[in-house]
């Protein structure tokens, strides 16, 4: 991997900033910066995650894109205008580092765009495969919505959980994670609400994604989400959800554990 001098790449990126009114030319320039700080030799473990992953990536040192999100970041606070543009450009290409910067620049753009930016992360979601570029996305490119338009936010949410399909309701789970994770975010009854149906119809396909969601919320409040789980397991639980809530057991702080081992043992059917 190429050492880094910050000097020059403040350099580098100075003459990229030029190009940030013109998307394709801005790509171009940025595929090759990245390309310099690029670690040709890198090879991921066979028994890491990232091996399994369908996306490249350039592997520069983090200090390359942290620049880079600088020196957008100062560029949007000037002229967001371009901002949505360059966004779509950036997303369109094949590795990770400039799909993470369309995801961040979502999350940089004003109210004003909070439409396209509601629809564009919503077309971005649905045609997306990659785990980790979607969790980009819900965390990074929804800043400042969470910020400033969360009701909108949050009904976006709801829309996709009270949908048909499975890859609907999944997107709502994970949609969710950030905002759990976001000390300022307060609403949890809406999120409990909303988490209700999909934890009592419990298809299997979204274990993953309602464990996670499960755990988050007896990190961030373990007192209602007893509350909650007893409420869940009284209402006629399926074995499905039981058996969901009992793998969560080990992730949960030992107060919820203690708590709810007895509520499971009580619901459990005999036979």
């Amino acid at each position: 991997m190429p050492a880094v001098s910050l000097t020059h790449l403040k350099k580098q990126i100075e003459l990229l900033r030029w190009k940030y009114t013109q998307p394709k030319e801005y790509v171009i320039q940025l595929r090759n910066l990245l390309d310099t700080y690029s670690d040709h030799t890198y090879r991921a473990a066979a028994s890491a995650p990232e091996s399994s992953r369908q996306i490249e990536a350039y592997h520069v040192p983090p200090v390359v894109v942290r620049q880079i999100e600088l020196s957008l970041y100062a560029l949007v606070n000037e002229n967001p205008t371009p901002a949505f543009n360059l966004a779509n450009v950036l997303w369109k290409e094949d590795k990770e580092e400039p799909r993470l910067l369309a995801t961040y620049l979502l999350g940089l753009l004003p109210p004003s765009e909070f439409e396209h930016t509601l629809q564009t992360i919503e077309e971005w979601a649905f045609s997306e495969k990659d785990r980790e570029l979607l969790e980009a996305l819900f965390e990074r490119g929804t800043v400042n919505l969470r910020r400033h338009a969360i009701q909108r936010w949050l009904a976006k949410i709801q829309d996709w959980a009270s949908g048909i399909s499975i890859p609907s309701k999944k997107l709502s789970l994970m949609a969710l994670l950030p905002l759990l994770s976001d000390r300022e975010f307060e609403n949890l009854p809406q999120v409990f609400d909303l988490c209700t149906p999909l934890f009592q119809s419990s298809p299997k396909a979204l274990n993953h994604e309602l464990s996670q969601v499960l755990i988050t919320l007896a990190e961030r409040t373990p007192a209602e989400v007893v509350y909650y789980i007893r409420q869940l397991v009284g209402s006629a639980a399926s074995e499905d959800l039981r058996r969901l809530i009992r793998r969560c057991l080990p992730a949960f702080p030992a107060e919820v554990r203690e708590r709810i081992r007895p509520v499971l043992q009580r619901s459990t059917p005999p036979g």
